[in-house]
């Protein structure tokens, strides 16, 4: 009986069967997806708008805007901002659940992603299903007696949901900064001075407070304090701002100059009466000067008697007799009113004067009869 042979078998890569053209469709689907939720992220993120930061001169922090790199402080989930330090706090009584936050850079998509207040980067702090207290701080030498001011903005993000632009509940995430005015590096020191908490989430704000430097050095905090145990808990701190204000004990601007009232006329008021200081004071001054003006002719001639004669009984009459103001004349300063009446005196006694000289002239020698 003929042995028929049986055909080798075939390889094994030969054997294999394609895939079915529903595994085709569902891995173009989850490739879909993919490419959906890379295009749509920005989108997403740019929901918040970033906010218009103002300008900063004399910025006394190193790496304000954390735009200067990272760098890891004794562990990889301590990833912070060069020139800053990051800090955290255990609470008591949570019962395990306030967990050290993981400090990391975030990195906006785009020029108008919201997740990052200005530039490109800010720093953030977060844990998952538990709370947390930390921040970061930065040591700044300074002048003592400075009065400083610091601005961070800060923006709390806090959810059970997945949404990155809102929180779910809202409010659930504390932000604070602070100033320490010794240079110190606890921020659980008494001496900190903090500004007012903000609970606002899913917005960047400013947090600003001041203080004067008792040391060479102040020390700045931020600070974020998850408040409910939920599924995602997150600080971000971005355009730090360091700058002196002043010196203790001085104002920083010139006080305003208060207004002064205008004077007013009563029509009905008696007018007020002239300085009787004020007028012998000039009257002395126009008699000695009259004298002077005497005793320098000198010259025995009839012309010399004549003029010093006349001179010295001007300045006798204006030594004696004060006048006083008239009622219909306007009211005027005593010492403007004694002068111009003592001008009038002195315009006589030049026009006496110059009689005298000619009446001497006559009486000379070769004068008329």
């Amino acid at each position: 009986m003929p042995v028929t042979a049986r055909p080798p078998d075939a390889p094994r890569h030969a054997r294999r069967q394609p895939p079915a053209a529903g595994g085709w469709r569902r891995a173009l689907a989850l490739a879909a997806v993919a490419l959906g939720m890379v295009v749509l992220a920005p989108e997403a993120a740019a929901a918040q708008p970033r906010p218009e930061i103002p300008p900063c001169p004399g910025n006394l922090l190193v790496n304000p805007g954390m735009e200067e790199g990272f760098g890891v402080r004794g562990a990889l989930e301590r990833l912070v901002p060069i020139g800053w330090n990051p800090w955290s706090v255990a609470l008591p009584g949570t019962g395990g659940l306030n967990h050290p936050p993981r400090f990391g850079p975030l990195r906006a998509q785009g020029a108008a992603d919201g997740r990052v207040a200005d530039g490109l980067w800010s720093a953030q702090l977060s844990t998952e299903a538990a709370t947390h207290t930390g921040g970061l701080w930065q040591r700044v030498a300074v002048e003592p007696d400075t009065v400083l001011q610091t601005t961070v903005w800060g923006y709390g993000w806090a959810t059970n949901g997945e949404r990155p632009d809102a929180s779910e509940p809202p409010g659930t995430y504390a932000l604070a900064v602070g100033i320490d005015p010794r240079g110190g590096e606890d921020a659980e020191d008494g001496r900190v001075r903090w500004s007012g908490t903000i609970t606002v989430t899913d917005a960047w704000l400013p947090l600003s407070v001041s203080a004067v430097a008792e040391t060479a050095a102040v020390t700045v905090f931020a600070r974020g304090q998850a408040l409910s145990i939920l599924a995602h808990s997150t600080a971000r701190w971005d355009a730090a701002c360091l700058r002196a204000t002043g010196i203790a004990g001085e104002p920083p601007w010139p006080a305003p100059r208060l207004p002064q009232p205008s004077p007013t006329h009563d029509p009905a008021a008696p007018p007020p009466t002239a300085d009787p200081l004020a007028q012998a004071l000039v009257a002395t001054r126009l008699h000695d000067g009259l004298a002077e003006a005497a005793a320098a002719l000198g010259d025995p001639g009839p012309m010399a008697v004549g003029a010093r004669a006349t001179l010295l009984a001007y300045a006798t009459r204006i030594a004696a007799t004060p006048t006083p103001f008239a009622e219909d004349e306007p009211v005027a300063p005593p010492m403007s009113a004694v002068l111009a009446e003592r001008a009038g005196w002195v315009t006589l006694a030049l026009a006496a004067m110059a009689a005298g000289i000619l009446v001497g002239l006559g009486r000379g020698p070769g004068g008329g009869a």
